[in-house]
């Protein structure tokens, strides 16, 4: 019976220390924490990521630092592309969302489509022609 008392309080003890301990913090994934659904990179060192909750990340130094960038949008993000260092998009949502940045990323503005889908890619061979793909094989183009 001691022996078992001594374990037990050997335990508690330990299991105590360990929780009153204050530095910890969220290391991985660092800025965000949401889950990741697309990537686009511009050139081997700008690329941006999207994910859920609107995320938005950009990376400057080919992926060792990211910094999260305010969407202004709330729902899941699908994919991105950037047609250079400052035209790009975002896809997702369930509404059809199209986000547009034209200043690499510091602001996006919603670009309201009229699809009532998810949307999970955006193509841009030009600076004027989009195709964005969503579920049930939606299909929009933008010559603007």
């Amino acid at each position: 019976m001691s022996k078992a008392l001594l374990l037990l309080s050997i335990f508690v003890l330990t299991s105590t220390s360990i929780k009153s301990q204050s530095n910890w913090f969220w290391e991985q994934p660092l800025p965000a924490g949401n889950f990741l659904n697309g990537v686009d990179f511009v050139n081997e060192n700008t690329g941006y990521a999207v994910g859920t909750v609107g995320t938005i990340m950009k990376t400057t130094n080919g992926g060792l630092n990211w910094n999260l960038l305010n969407s202004g949008f709330g729902g899941i993000l699908l994919g991105v592309k950037f047609y250079d260092a400052s035209l790009g998009f975002a896809v997702g949502g369930n509404s059809g969302s199209i986000l547009r940045t034209t200043n690499a990323g510091q602001n996006w503005t919603n670009m309201f489509n009229g699809a009532t889908t998810f949307m999970w890619a955006i193509a841009l061979p030009t600076p004027n022609i989009a195709y964005a793909v969503g579920l049930n094989g939606v299909i929009l183009k933008s010559t603007n």
